[in-house]
């Protein structure tokens, strides 16, 4: 049974390592953007059929993506990311190797958004992008001043609207005519610490961190 983007898919220390590999990093996020099967994901990412069909059974065993029901066959199977939100809690990165593992994680997730920014704004260029696209993306960026409970405010509507539309749209998958799978690319963070804010020990997080395909 598929899952909802209502349920919270919080990780473990085990689930964070089994996520802390480039390939296995690169192959959910590219899952995000539809089912795809082992060797059209080997195609993609120039890796063997055998290479994704193994790292693709690691990512289903902890729950980052399922076999898409009715679909394929018993040798090739379609595989698709689950619905749900992913939270990487403190408790994970507690001990050192948790840390290392999110420290994996985090540096291909970062160098995959901006490959996907670089990607997009390389085919406006090129101008393969359909006009009524091309107008409705839009790339912004702002800078104020605030304390650290405004901007945990901030986020927090943020991810309400962010909430709202997922559900506004829960069940497409990019088939349908017209409709795309869309990356939201959102940051926001201090432009420096002031020197009275307290840190963790170790570069421990002092918050959840959250991810959201």
């Amino acid at each position: 049974m598929s899952s909802t983007r209502h349920e919270e898919h919080v990780l473990d220390v085990a689930a964070l390592k089994a996520l802390a590999h480039p390939l296995r990093t690169r192959l959910w996020d590219a899952l995000m953007c539809g089912p795809a099967t082992a060797s059209q994901l080997g195609e993609l990412l120039g890796e063997s059929s055998g290479a994704t069909s193994y790292h693709l059974r690691q990512l289903a065993r902890h729950g980052f993506i399922e076999e898409v029901p009715g679909r394929g066959t018993a040798r090739e199977r379609f595989w698709r990311a689950t619905e749900r939100e992913t939270r990487i809690t403190r408790d994970a990165v507690t001990t050192p190797s948790g840390r290392a593992a999110l420290a994996i994680f985090g540096d291909e997730w970062l160098k995959l958004r901006f490959e996907s920014a670089a990607r997009y704004q390389q085919m406006r260029r090129q101008d393969l992008v359909p006009a009524p696209w091309a107008r409705a993306a839009v790339e912004m960026g702002t800078t104020f001043v605030a304390t650290a409970d405004e901007l945990a405010e901030l986020v927090t509507d943020l991810q309400a609207v962010i909430e709202a539309w997922h559900a506004r749209v829960e069940g497409r998958d990019g088939t349908e005519p017209g409709t795309s799978p869309v990356e939201l690319q959102l940051r926001a963070f201090p432009r420096s610490i002031p020197a009275a804010t307290p840190t963790a020990p170790d570069g421990a997080a002092t918050s959840e961190h959250r991810s959201q395909p």
